[in-house]
């Protein structure tokens, strides 16, 4: 009796400090919603406001897709170079706390090997790794994309475009970190040993694919659907478990999925970001004796 209290104790602190970790980085994923113009209170009337978007429909050559992945990788690479302070206070505080975990892989580790049983195994092998396999993702969006075009659903078509680029992104980057980093798994190296990283082709733990693609994929959807509170508490719980699983499972440490998580929404974000620079706001407004309606578009 004595000696599973420990294991009870650390099983608890795995599981809180990897979601508390995990939602701390996807707090700050959602877009803020842009201020709408608004006339001065003295008019008689209520404002209506509303926002028109303008979709890839919209666009010269109907699904101009290449020209948008091309503008968005081209901005993805140079972002650094328009970072604001708060970016980069996000960008060290991303850091120092994959500096953290990366100290507490091993003990994280051997905490979540606790969870690990028959159950937990056929659920991450039948139900949550599938959700992180590039293969599924694609047939996946490849129906929603279908689906959109026979329910005539614009607004699903561009999230399925949107999720794919994101995620074509995501997947370069993950595969570059994988194969100049070699990071060996924890069921690579015996003894456990956080901190064999072998060199260019060797091993690719370092970071996750599975956290990186499903935090892209629930940020991006949480971005365009961000009138649904259902979606980020769906696509970000589903995420969530699927970054827990691949430490659990030996996939991956706990530090790899928390930077993949980071990298993942890092680039939904900024995907989400340049779709709606090409929003235009318009305020329909009264005044007694005057009307019209307020413009505004985001450059």
């Amino acid at each position: 009796m004595h000696s599973d209290t420990p294991k009870f104790t650390a099983h608890k602190s795995f599981t809180g400090l990897l979601l508390l970790l995990i939602f701390t980085v996807q707090g700050w994923a959602q877009e803020p919603a842009d201020s709408v113009l608004t006339p001065p209170s003295t008019q008689p009337f209520p404002v209506v406001p509303f926002n028109y978007s303008l979709s890839f429909k919209d666009e010269a050559n109907s699904l101009n897709v290449w020209k948008h992945g091309l503008n968005d990788a081209a901005y993805l690479v140079t972002s650094p170079v328009r970072w604001q302070w708060k970016d980069w206070g996000i960008a060290a505080g991303i850091t120092a706390g994959g500096a953290l975990i990366y100290v507490m892989d091993q003990p994280l580790y051997e905490s979540a090997a606790f969870l690990q049983g028959n159950s937990t195994s056929n659920f991450s092998k039948y139900f949550l790794d599938p959700l992180g396999d590039y293969r599924f993702q694609a047939v996946a969006l490849a129906g929603t994309y279908g689906a959109s075009w026979i329910i005539k659903d614009e607004k699903l078509k561009n999230a399925s475009i949107l999720t794919a680029e994101a995620l074509l992104f995501t997947g370069a980057v993950t595969l570059f970190a994988n194969f100049m980093t070699g990071r060996k798994t924890p069921l690579e190296t015996n003894p456990i040993d956080p901190g064999q990283w072998m060199g260019i082709n060797n091993s690719s733990s370092f970071w996750s694919g599975h956290a990186a693609t499903t935090f892209t994929i629930a940020t991006v959807l949480s971005g365009i659907y961000n009138e649904n509170l259902w979606m980020p508490i769906t696509s970000y719980t589903l995420a969530t478990l699927v970054s827990l699983s691949r430490v659990v499972e030996g996939h991956h440490w706990t530090s790899d999925v928390f930077v993949g998580a980071a990298v993942g929404t890092v680039i939904g974000r900024m995907v989400v970001h340049n779709y709606r620079k090409k929003a235009v706001q318009l305020t329909p407004y009264y005044s007694g004796t005057f009307k019209g309606i307020s413009a505004r578009y985001t450059f």
